[in-house]
C-alpha cells in the first residue's frame, strides 16, 4: 500500500515492503519558515537486472527522476556567484588571514549594508575546503565546499571594544 499523510507534524510515508516502490521526499521551507514536503511514489520495477529470466530492462521512473534532479543540482552548483579578481586560497585559513574569506565577507557585508552592517566576521573553523582558487568564477559549489556546515549569520549591535 502506497500512502503518505501528515500526523502530529510528521510526514508518514508507507511504500510497502516488497522493494518494488520508492518514495522520494522533497523537504523544503516556505516563505514563512514552515517545513513542507512533497512525496512522490515511483516504481522500482524496470531497474537494470530486475526483469525476469535475466531480462535487461530500461531505466525506471525512479532512475529517470534521480537523473533529472542530479542534473538540476549540477546546474545550480555550477552557477557563478562572483568573480575572483586574482588567485586566492583557504589552504592556511586556520593559521593566518585568508584573502578569499575576506573577499567573500566583503560581499556578504555589501549585501547587508541596508541593514546597517559595518563589519562581517566568520569563525575560521567554518571554512573547510582548504583549496586554492584561480582568478575567475567562484561558484555555488565552491561556496558549499568552503562552508560545508550550516553557518548561521546574524546581525547584532556591538560596541567596537567587544570586537577588539
Amino acid at each position: 500500500m502506497l500512502s503518505s499523510s501528515w500526523t502530529a507534524g510528521s510526514l508518514i510515508v508507507q511504500v510497502g515492503m516488497d522493494a518494488v516502490n520508492a518514495a522520494v521526499i522533497d523537504v523544503f521551507f516556505d516563505r514563512e519558515g514552515s517545513a513542507r514536503a512533497n512525496c512522490t511514489f515511483m516504481p522500482l520495477v524496470g531497474l537494470e537486472g530486475r526483469g525476469g529470466a535475466g531480462e535487461k530492462t530500461g531505466p525506471s521512473a525512479c532512475q529517470e527522476f534521480v537523473s533529472r534532479q542530479q542534473s538540476l543540482l549540477g546546474t545550480l552548483l555550477d552557477c557563478e556567484l562572483c568573480r575572483l579578481p586574482k588567485a586566492m586560497s583557504t589552504v592556511r585559513v586556520r593559521y593566518e588571514p585568508s584573502e578569499l574569506v575576506s573577499f567573500l565577507l566583503s560581499k556578504a557585508k555589501a549585501s547587508l549594508e541596508a541593514a546597517g552592517v559595518e563589519i562581517a566576521m566568520v569563525n575560521a573553523g567554518c571554512v573547510r575546503a582548504r583549496r586554492d582558487y584561480e582568478e575567475g568564477p567562484f561558484t555555488l559549489d565552491n561556496l558549499m565546499n568552503e562552508l560545508t556546515f550550516e553557518t548561521p549569520m546574524v546581525v547584532v549591535q556591538l560596541p567596537g571594544a567587544v570586537i577588539a
